[in-house]
């Protein structure tokens, strides 16, 4: 019991001990924190800072000298009175006023005249002349005398009036006409027929010349004769004939299948080619993934169109090459039989298959 009394006493005034509760709120009587260090004493200090500055003050020690007076007036710099003077700055100037102090001088007031010098004077001399001027008025004084009013007709001087004029020109013809007064005779009407001179007769003109032929047509009359149709084949004279003949000739493909080299051994064709137009080969893969034993590939050709002639050959060894093997040569060949063939250097022992491939490309010769 005494010892909860002796925590329960109040300290001296400004206090700087700090063993109770007490010694850390402190005492009524402690002054601000220059004097004590107390809850109590910063509080007052506090309560001093936010104290409400005098009308108009020039201190600037707490944020209550910086916000100001209600009373401020606009020669104060507090915020209350910088706020009076921009009230003053933007209070609506008087009729026309020559003032250019505030912005508000610069916009004007509403009931600006024309004669006055601020936006809003300004705005109502433009609005002057923008009067929608008197029907086919004579005048050129501003921009709405040079564009017109909808009324004027094509008598008048206005953009409207030549407007009328143009609608006047602009009219249509009749069918098939000649005259060419104006564009519209020029282009014509579009019930003209061949027999006029409109662009429009003309183009029914065009579209005469250019029907569509019939199929492998032979005539030569017209630009449509000579690229012919789409159904023309390469028997016809047409364009679309020679493309389809060209097409015919030059398309590229590739042979493929697979052979089966029988165990009797010995040399025998992988693959034979009768080409039916000259051709050439850019290349023959052959599969020997099968074998198993060291062979040989030979190419022959006709040259004399009748006997073979082998042109070229190579080697195939088990242990060491691909088993995919290209023959990496360009060849050119007419219309004559080529040939490739395999023989092998052991018997196999079984038959082998050997896929194959060819890629081969059509030509033309002259």
């Amino acid at each position: 019991m005494v010892q909860r009394a002796s925590r329960d006493y109040v300290p001296t005034a400004n206090s700087a001990s700090n063993v109770t509760m007490a010694d850390v709120i402190g005492s009524k009587s402690d002054a601000d924190t220059s004097g004590g260090n107390s809850i109590y004493a910063q509080t007052k200090e506090t309560m001093a800072r936010v104290a409400f500055p005098p009308a108009d003050s020039a201190f600037n020690n707490n944020v209550g000298d910086v916000v100001g007076n209600k009373t401020d007036t606009k020669n104060g710099n507090s915020l209350v009175g910088l706020h009076q003077q921009q009230l003053e700055r933007s209070t609506l100037p008087a009729q026309d006023t020559v003032n250019n102090n505030t912005f508000a001088d610069v916009i004007g007031n509403k009931t600006d005249t024309a004669a006055g010098s601020s936006l809003f004077a300004s705005i109502g001399s433009i609005q002057a002349d923008i009067v929608v001027p008197a029907q086919n008025a004579a005048d050129n004084n501003t921009f709405a005398e040079v564009i017109g009013n909808k009324t004027d007709t094509k008598v008048g001087t206005s953009l409207i009036a030549f407007h009328q004029q143009q609608l006047d020109r602009s009219g249509l013809p009749a069918q098939d006409t000649v005259n060419n007064n104006v564009f519209a005779d020029v282009i014509g009407n579009k019930t003209d027929s061949k027999n006029g001179t409109s662009i429009f007769a003309l183009n029914q003109q065009q579209l005469d010349r250019s029907g569509l032929p019939a199929q492998d047509s032979i005539n030569n009359n017209v630009f449509a004769d000579v690229i012919g149709n789409k159904t023309d084949s390469s028997a016809g004279t047409s364009i679309m004939s020679v493309v389809r003949k060209l097409d015919a000739q030059t398309s590229s493909s590739s042979s493929n299948g697979t052979f089966s080299y029988l165990d009797a051994g010995a040399e025998q064709t992988i693959i034979e080619v009768t080409p039916l137009t000259a051709e050439i080969v850019h290349g023959i893969w052959l599969d020997l993934v099968n074998m198993t034993q060291d062979g040989t590939i030979k190419l022959y050709y006709k040259i004399d169109n009748i006997n073979y002639r082998e042109v070229d050959s190579w080697t195939f060894t088990v242990a060491t090459d691909s088993d995919g093997f290209f023959i990496d040569r360009s060849f050119g060949f007419g219309a004559t039989q080529y040939k490739v063939t395999y023989t092998e250097s052991v018997d196999e022992g079984a038959a082998r298959n050997i896929p194959f491939q060819i890629i081969r490309e059509k030509k033309v010769l002259t």
